[in-house]
């Protein structure tokens, strides 16, 4: 299973990426054979009313070239990325 990470307005650092890639290997590594890519787009958007949102958008690539997409939004990043690849997790799996 590969993986790739993209960030747009927000810093990578080291204990960011490992906290996802264990995250990934968490969530996702029961239908390692399954699972051709994951691709996770990190985000930081300013609010209207004011501050900041994160968002994390996962798309899952399968053996049969589906594709699944989750996106969620969060006041984290860390909460967002959990949330997001529990989500995963769940639609891969009633894929199956």
């Amino acid at each position: 299973m590969q993986s790739s990470i993209t960030v747009t307005n927000v810093e990578l650092d080291e204990s960011l990426r490992q906290f996802i890639e264990r995250r990934v290997q968490f969530a996702l590594s029961r239908f390692g054979p399954r699972i051709r890519r994951v691709s996770i787009v990190l985000a930081s958007e300013c609010r209207p009313s004011g501050g900041t949102d994160m968002s994390c958008q996962i798309v899952v690539t399968l053996d049969r070239s589906e594709h699944e997409v989750i996106e969620v939004h969060g006041l984290d990043m860390q909460s967002a990325v959990t949330h997001a690849l529990e989500r995963a997790s769940r639609s891969v799996q009633r894929r199956w």
